[in-house]
């Protein structure tokens, strides 16, 4: 978010969603965290919603998160 408020209006940012959380969090926690992100970085253009680091295994995230957030993604972000 800081980093969007700093220089978001030069360059796109990407990133957004922690591995951890995508692995660890429940759904909700996992949404929460995305809608915020696309309220605070979304405004303006220039922010791409991504993971902040590439899984390496399936197992580096839970699916039923990933499919959580696409969903909510794909259907708006609101």
């Amino acid at each position: 978010v800081q980093a969007k408020k700093d220089i978001g209006h030069h360059v796109a940012i990407s990133g957004g969603i922690p591995i951890r959380l995508l692995k660890n969090g429940t759904k909700q926690q996992c949404i929460d965290h995305v809608k915020r992100m696309i309220q605070e970085c979304g405004p303006g253009g220039g922010f791409m919603l991504t993971m902040d680091k590439a899984p390496l295994s399936a197992a580096d995230v839970n699916p039923e998160n990933l499919r959580a957030v696409t969903e909510f993604v794909e259907m708006g972000g609101n």
